[in-house]
């Protein structure tokens, strides 16, 4: 505490301090209301599946109470391919970010590289992630994860296994003009839309695969 405080009074910018915490135990409470701590680095996160880091990050998520950001900072045994690009996801829609434990330019193939731009560049131009919240009561059908700000009626919506006929559904979701940002969380490609949605149900458009998310929010917003 006193180091964050000497170096937030010293820093002539403000930078966001992180507190790593994991190895001594796995609560923040000691940090949660400093007010010069702004993330909190999730340490011992070991070869957990894509759910179990989801859920983790849930968990993580709903303490934070908005105080901090929850970043996982010690993802051992993050896997490759398939396995690592479903954690980049199932990570994101918990609410937390992801800095993976290991992985190097120098050790990666060129898709994991990929996949991770894949995940942030979506995030970074269609979702409006500081004001949402993960909800996954509100995914039906092939939803899996639900990222909400429901007041404005903003979504992210994510299946990993969404059928042909992209039969993702979102609960609540008033009918109205939406626009939609897809995304083939496979290959990348993203697909925009300007769409009548009733009564919850999104389905994607020809060519997007089974691996998909689309962002949600109303019409001329």
């Amino acid at each position: 505490k006193a180091f964050s405080a000497h170096v937030r009074q010293r820093d002539p910018h403000p930078h966001p301090i992180a507190m790593s915490v994991g190895f001594l135990g796995d609560s923040f409470e000691e940090f949660a209301n400093d007010p010069n701590v702004d993330i909190y680095n999730v340490m011992k996160l070991e070869r957990l599946s894509a759910d179990e880091i989801h859920q983790r990050g849930l968990g993580y998520f709903a303490a934070a109470e908005d105080r901090y950001v929850c970043n996982f900072a010690e993802t051992h045994g993050y896997g490759k391919g398939a396995t690592a690009r479903q954690k980049n996801w199932a990570g994101s829609m918990s609410g937390c970010y992801t800095m993976v434990h290991g992985h190097h330019i120098y050790n990666n193939s060129d898709q994991d590289l990929r996949d991770c731009g894949v995940v942030t560049e979506f995030f970074e131009k269609y979702v409006d992630f500081y004001r949402m919240i993960p909800n996954n009561q509100l995914a039906q059908q092939d939803t899996k994860y639900v990222l909400a700000d429901q007041r404005r009626n903003r979504y992210v919506l994510y299946s990993r296994k969404a059928s042909k006929e992209g039969a993702m559904k979102l609960l609540g979701i008033p009918d109205g003009e939406y626009e939609l940002a897809w995304i083939d969380c496979i290959t990348g490609a993203v697909t925009e839309e300007r769409k009548k949605v009733e009564g919850g149900i999104f389905r994607k458009p020809e060519g997007v695969g089974p691996e998909v998310a689309v962002s949600v929010w109303p019409r001329g917003e």
